[in-house]
């Protein structure tokens, strides 16, 4: 147990400490607040994941795994929203063309969640000494986790295409942001996936999405201290 709890709270710890840093510049461009406050979701996941390893009483850690897929409902919204945005040129009418999905995927997860979140899991599973091991995904449940596998491909889509579209040192600029939120959107992504094919989440690969975090936060640490990647415009072609 104390191995998921360390990587649970660190990469928190780490998540927000980045998010502080990368508003620290007087330039405070749509870009740095969306990585902002996505960075302070992702850590709140981790947090609440960690907080509902602590307890040993099945309710409690469905108390603490509601808020959590609270702050995973706000993910994928919010991060799309930054793909969109960073590093691009034609950052307003990117978001109106892709304004349908944004707001899919922005309101549809948190509704569900407002609606009935006491959908969330239908079972549990525990061992004797009450340690939850997996929950069953209700439609809340199941629904969250599809919009956090849409969201992850058309997040990994949208970097993908911005850095193609850099060179030389712009790419330099910007490539460790890319490839650690990359990582991080790669970790949820397989645990999502899992959870919308078995129907249920298991505690035994959640910390996968900790370690995504950290591994992420270590590469985008680097990109924080290089002037100018939040300004750079870029134009990807508009063609699929």
């Amino acid at each position: 147990m104390l191995p998921p709890l360390i990587i649970a709270f660190s990469s928190a710890g780490f998540a927000v400490i980045l998010a502080m840093v990368s508003v620290l510049p007087r330039s405070r461009s749509l870009p740095r607040w969306l990585f902002a406050a996505g960075m302070l979701i992702l850590a709140a996941d981790v947090a609440f994941l960690g907080i509902s390893l602590l307890q040993s009483r099945p309710v409690d850690t469905v108390y603490f795994q509601r808020w959590r897929h609270a702050a995973l409902a706000l993910a994928p919204g919010l991060w799309l929203a930054f793909a969109l945005t960073y590093a691009r040129g034609n950052r307003l009418s990117t978001l109106r063309k892709w304004r349908f999905e944004l707001t899919t995927l922005l309101v549809l997860p948190i509704l569900f969640f407002a609606i009935n979140n006491n959908g969330l899991f239908t079972d549990l599973e525990a061992d004797d000494s009450g340690h939850v091991l997996a929950f069953y995904l209700g439609w809340t449940g199941y629904a969250i986790h599809l919009a956090i596998v849409i969201g992850a491909v058309l997040i990994l889509m949208h970097l993908e295409r911005t850095f193609r579209t850099s060179v030389g040192t712009t790419r330099w600029r910007i490539k460790f942001m890319l490839m650690g939120t990359a990582l991080i959107w790669a970790a949820h992504l397989y645990i999502s996936s899992q959870a919308l094919v078995f129907r249920a989440i298991d505690f035994s690969i959640q910390g996968i999405s900790g370690i995504g975090l950290i591994l992420g936060c270590l590469l985008i640490l680097r990109t924080l201290f290089r002037t100018g990647h939040f300004e750079t415009d870029l134009y990807p072609s508009p063609t699929v």
